[in-house]
């Protein structure tokens, strides 16, 4: 690869795979469902350094922007519970499979847990029901007591002009779809809003765009951070094939001459 020919040919080569599944131009949604499912990144899309950069900078900007930060833990109860008492609550009295039942009642009872919630005395799903509507009374009342209390010192109209991106939040929450709930090899699964879903044991590869954790076996980390370590696990991979001249001992190079 030592002419210029070779170095046209393989620019675009490199970057058109970026913009095109990297995530940020064309949604992963969009893609043909043979390669693809709602509730994870495509391996194609995992491959790309875009996909972990533009994730990285979406997430941190929606989450950690000085207007939304101090009202997004709140945020994430409001949105999951409003859909379990909206959505999933009518989809599992739907479903036939008592082994996928079992499995959606343990996930929703992990996930009151790591709110803080006791789920010992609930045995029906109307009561199961009943606590998720429980969670955003009280998240809902703990927003505005926030957002009173912040409004004494801070004028809060002011702060998201200056610091909220509506078109990142409209982008992220990806509230233009129809569609809240489906069901995948995970089981039911929201279609929007995985900027408020927590991976509660799904592993980092695994993950839909935009959730705010990674987990990496028991590990969580905060998408930003995991992500940059991937970016950094790319670069020094690249470095050592390029270092090592590995693309000629492949025969790449005379091939492209």
């Amino acid at each position: 690869m030592k002419s210029a020919k070779n170095i046209y040919i393989i620019i675009p080569l490199l970057i058109i795979p970026q913009i095109i599944f990297g995530g940020a131009i064309i949604r992963f949604d969009r893609f043909n469902p043979i390669f693809t499912q709602v509730d994870r990144v495509p391996i194609i899309g995992n491959m790309m350094a875009s996909r972990w950069g533009f994730e990285s900078l979406a997430v941190h900007l929606t989450r950690e922007n000085e207007s939304d930060k101090p009202f997004v833990k709140l945020e994430d109860r409001l949105e999951r519970s409003a859909w379990r008492r909206d959505f999933w609550y009518q989809s599992y009295r739907d479903l036939d499979s008592e082994q996928l039942r079992k499995e959606e009642w343990s996930k929703a009872c992990l996930e009151l847990e790591s709110w803080g919630y006791d789920v010992e005395g609930l045995g029906t799903e109307s009561e199961l029901r009943s606590m998720f509507k429980q969670v955003y009374r009280e998240a809902f009342r703990q927003r505005d007591s926030l957002r009173t209390a912040l409004a004494q010192n801070v004028d809060l109209k002011k702060l998201k002009d200056r610091h909220h991106n509506e078109a990142l939040q409209d982008w992220v929450m990806q509230t233009d779809r129809n569609q809240r709930i489906a069901v995948s090899s995970r089981g039911l699964v929201q279609e929007t809003a995985f900027i408020h879903q927590m991976p509660l044991g799904i592993q980092a590869w695994n993950a839909p765009y935009y959730v705010p954790e990674k987990q990496l076996g028991p590990y969580p980390f905060k998408t930003p951070a995991f992500n940059l370590l991937m970016l950094w696990t790319m670069t020094l991979a690249l470095y050592f094939i390029l270092a090592n001249r590995l693309p000629e001992r492949w025969s790449w190079g005379r091939r492209l001459d």
